[in-house]
C-alpha cells in the first residue's frame, strides 16, 4: 500500500488496511445476513468478485477526496426497525 499510495501517511494506510480487512471478515462471518438482505442477488460463491469490491471500495477510500463534515442525517424508521424496505 505504502508503494501504492506514497503520499500517504503511514496512520492513513493502518486505517485502510484495517478497514479493508474488517469489510473481509464482515463478508465472511456474515454472509448469511448478506444472503437474506440481497434476496440471493450477492453471489458470496464468487471469491474473485468479492475481493475486486473490498479492493475497489479500500482504493476509493484511500484516494477520495475528504468527505465533508456535516450532521448526520436522521432517519425515520415507522416500523420501529430497519427493514429491507427502508435501504
Amino acid at each position: 500500500m505504502r508503494r501504492s499510495l506514497p503520499g500517504r501517511d503511514d496512520a492513513e494506510l493502518y486505517w485502510g488496511l484495517h478497514f479493508a480487512l474488517a469489510m473481509s471478515h464482515h463478508t465472511i462471518r456474515e454472509r448469511e445476513r448478506l444472503t437474506k438482505l440481497s434476496e440471493g442477488k450477492c453471489d458470496l460463491n464468487d471469491v474473485e468478485g468479492i475481493i475486486d469490491r473490498v479492493v475497489t471500495v479500500s482504493v476509493m477510500a484511500l484516494t477520495g477526496s475528504e468527505a465533508e463534515r456535516k450532521a448526520p442525517a436522521k432517519v425515520a424508521m415507522p416500523r420501529g426497525r430497519l427493514t429491507r424496505q427502508d435501504l
